[in-house]
């Protein structure tokens, strides 16, 4: 008989068989089809689709000339047909049936490889089933191409009509398609390009295990899962086909494709779990060109992808930037992942080096058998050696949801895993698709059902001091006056100072409008000056808005519109966009007469946060909240005099509310971080030990790059304390900080939390045996 070679596809294909010949790697497509239908011309319907499918009948045998696809006959070949209508639970019967199909190997020497028929599960309702091994087709291949050909060759057969020319090219194309690359310069010239592209890329995304599940809805009803059978596990669960119409819309507004947008979603979500600056991942690509674009067949390949973030990005920004990339790598698709494994040095390793695969699905058509309706009943994208995400609509159900499906290995993974981690992921696009303008790194990490958890075990009990920032400052600046209160590159101020131009620059905005019950945008980079302003609008009674400069014009013109302060903060030479909003310099001093907010209810500070409805959301929090929050967690800190902190994150991220009033409410010092120097984790570094700085507040993301910084240097940090917040920290990512310095000093503590209830929710001290979920327990009075 006739044979070709194997394509490169198809040899990544029997290289994993070749490793693991125990482990039948088949993919699934099962429908399930409602109405009338005839048993008879569907079995004729899938026979003709298969012998059409040349690129299926073949085998594999080798010969001197190496390992051969040989092209064999159908024969007598005739699809099976099973009816179960009279057992007692005809859907669990069909799925025992399936699963053995899925789950047994092929003699690739012998069989025909490839398993089609029909399960009757009643009068009105039947299974389609087509099983084959991933050597000869991928599951594009099976669930859409074979599939709907199938549909139409039925539905002509019951329509008394001709059937359709087949668009089925033959083996012969690929092998000749597949032939030419090989032989190209093209293809020496991709592998130079993968070569540099993974060089020195170290930042792989490797999804933890043991992560707490959130609200998630599974799909409903489950699809039958085959994959215990293959050594793999899966969850999938679905995100309201009317939600996902609106995230449709955002990227229309954003001028991007929408799998551009899911991407930049997905990396987000690899970002804040593995806390990576370029995180690296693998991009499932469907690779089909020319005449075998509607053909079955193995051609599927697998590509890394590197996707930067640099400081403040949003998801709108970042779409941008994985459109350019993902461009930038489908260049050169067309070399098999194996190659560029090999060439990378590790065609061996038993886990991908390039981390977890995001696989992005076309359209999952709807299939209809001549007026039946199909639904998918299950499917099987074989096996893999990572952890798979694939994204697709599902066309074939009556919502037409957008369905996320986690498929991993059962030795790196199980299903509580993946059920925790689709949880979290779709957490993290409807937070990030929310305010695509927004900076990523500004994220939710507590579900409601975690907040409602935290409050049923809230401690209500504990006193509520009866005081404002203003006045407890006021205490702290008369009992030590002469004590540094700011440090910023050199200049020092002392409490006297700082309270004496705060009071000045009061006095300037009292007499332009700020008062009780008004808002005061500060549009400052991180400075004395911000810090001066700050104290300052409080001082007049009113709440002041952060606004950082370094976001979108589009975010702050929406911020100052919505906000409408009656002043703006700011250098005169900040380009801010015109709102038409009256604008102040910091240095004004004198005029007016700033009066001081009276009680602990009135608002200190308005933070724009991502809303639920596509816009920011404005979040106004009191005195007596911040108050509250350092009397709640005084038992736990004791912070004091003696503490020297940073002012190291954006003000419009509430963590510097934090960052700020912790030393100033105490007698501390605040060293204020500039932008540049927050940019440098070597910088950051030298600056902590030259400061002397004990209390240390970090987002997981940032404190990884820190303390790979601090691998390399003497230890002569001075810290006491570090606090991590505004981020999922994995405790096993501390393991090289602690062989360095130990788990007493500094002290770990993890804090969750969002705006809404002023920056800090939970409490929970680290140490080198902490494992799992590391929430932690209620802050005391944190909703009172």
């Amino acid at each position: 008989m006739p044979s070709l070679a194997l394509s490169a596809a198809q040899e990544r294909m029997w290289l994993a068989h070749a490793i693991s010949p125990e482990v039948p790697n088949n993919g699934l497509a099962l429908w399930q089809i409602d109405g009338e239908v005839s048993r008879t011309e569907l079995s004729s319907a899938i026979r003709r689709a298969v012998a059409e499918a040349r690129t299926l009948l073949v085998n594999f045998r080798e010969d001197d000339g190496g390992l051969r696809q040989v092209f064999r006959e159908l024969g007598n070949w005739q699809p099976f047909s099973i009816d179960l209508s009279r057992r007692a639970d005809p859907h669990a019967a069909a799925g025992e049936i399936v699963s053995d199909l899925v789950g047994r190997p092929f003699d690739f020497e012998s069989d025909l490889l490839l398993r089609a028929g029909v399960i009757v599960l009643s009068d009105d309702r039947l299974q389609l089933v087509v099983v084959c091994p991933h050597l000869i087709s991928d599951g594009f291949g099976i669930l859409n191409l074979l599939s709907q050909r199938i549909a139409e060759i039925y539905t002509a057969l019951r329509k008394n009509l001709p059937v359709p020319p087949s668009t089925f090219a033959a083996p012969e194309a690929f092998h000749r398609a597949d032939r030419r690359y090989r032989d190209s310069a093209r293809s020496a010239a991709d592998a130079a390009f993968w070569r540099d592209y993974t060089a020195d890329a170290d930042e792989v995304v490797r999804l933890p295990n043991g992560v707490s599940k959130t609200d998630v809805t599974e799909l409903e009803p489950p699809r039958l899962s085959t994959a215990a059978r293959l050594g793999m596990c899966e969850f999938e669960a679905c995100v309201p086909a009317a939600e996902y119409a609106a995230w449709q819309e955002v990227a229309a507004s954003l001028g991007v494709a929408m799998t551009s947008l899911t991407t930049a979603a997905v990396a987000v979500f690899f970002r804040r779990m593995c806390r990576q600056s370029e995180p690296l991942f693998s991009l499932s690509v469907n690779n089909r060109f020319g005449e075998t674009r509607a053909t079955p067949g193995m051609v599927q390949n697998v590509l890394p992808i590197r996707v930067a973030f640099r400081p403040g990005i949003s998801l709108a920004e970042l779409a941008e930037v994985v459109t350019t990339e993902t461009r930038r790598i489908y260049r050169h698709s067309s070399l098999q992942i194996s190659s560029i494994r090999r060439d990378a040095g590790s065609g061996h390793e038993p886990r991908s080096p390039f981390g977890a695969i995001l696989n992005l699905i076309p359209f999952l058509e709807p299939v209809d058998f001549d007026g039946s309706p199909a639904r998918l009943a299950g499917s099987s994208f074989g096996v893999t050696d990572e952890l798979m995400i694939s994204v697709y609509v599902d066309g074939t159900s009556v919502t037409g949801d957008l369905c996320i499906r986690f498929d991993a290995p059962e030795a790196l993974y199980d299903r509580d895993d993946l059920a925790a981690l689709c949880s979290r992921l779709i957490e993290c696009m409807r937070s990030v698709l929310a305010d695509p303008h927004a900076p990523v790194d500004v994220a939710q990490t507590l579900s409601p059902a975690e907040l409602s958890w935290l409050a049923a075990r809230e401690d209500t009990t504990a006193p509520v001091p009866d005081a404002t920032l203003v006045s407890l400052f006021a205490e702290q600046a008369s009992a030590t006056p002469d004590a540094t209160a700011l440090v910023c590159d050199g200049v020092t101020v002392s409490y006297a100072e700082l309270d004496r131009r705060a009071s000045g620059l009061a006095q300037a905005l009292a007499a332009r409008g700020a008062g009780e019950e008004r808002f005061v945008a500060v549009a400052l980079p991180r400075s004395i000056d911000l810090v001066v302003s700050v104290l300052a609008v409080l001082k007049t009674g009113a709440a002041y808005v952060p606004v950082d400069p370094g976001y979108p014009a589009e975010r702050i013109a929406f911020m100052l519109d919505d906000a409408d302060p009656v002043l703006v903060i700011t250098r005169p030479e900040a380009d801010l966009p015109a709102t038409g909003h009256p604008r102040i310099s910091p240095d004004e001093r004198g005029g007016g007469v700033a009066v001081p907010p009276r009680h602990g209810d009135q608002p200190a500070y308005l933070i724009y946060t991502s809303g639920s409805t596509g816009a920011p959301k404005g979040v106004v929090v009191p005195h007596a909240n911040v108050t509250r929050l350092f009397a709640a967690t005084e038992s736990w800190f004791h912070f004091g005099p003696d503490d020297v902190w940073t002012l190291f994150h954006s003000p419009s991220f509430d963590f510097s509310v934090w960052e700020i009033w912790g030393p100033l409410l105490h007698g501390g010092r605040l060293v204020v971080v500039s932008h540049e120097t927050s940019r440098s984790p070597r910088d950051f570094r030298r600056l902590l030990a030259a400061e002397g700085v004990t209390v240390l507040n970090q987002t997981p993301s940032a404190f990884q790059q820190l303390a790979e910084a601090d691998a390399d240097v003497p230890d002569d940090l001075a810290l006491r304390l570090v606090v991590f917040g505004g981020e999922a920290l994995d405790p096993r990512t501390l393991s090289g900080w602690y062989a360095r310095h130990g788990d007493r000093q500094p002290r770990l503590v993890n804090m969750y939390g969002i705006t809404e209830t002023t920056v800090h929710v939970t409490y929970r001290p680290l140490d080198t045996t902490t494992i799992g979920s590391v929430i932690g327990t209620p802050i005391p009075n944190m909703h009172a």
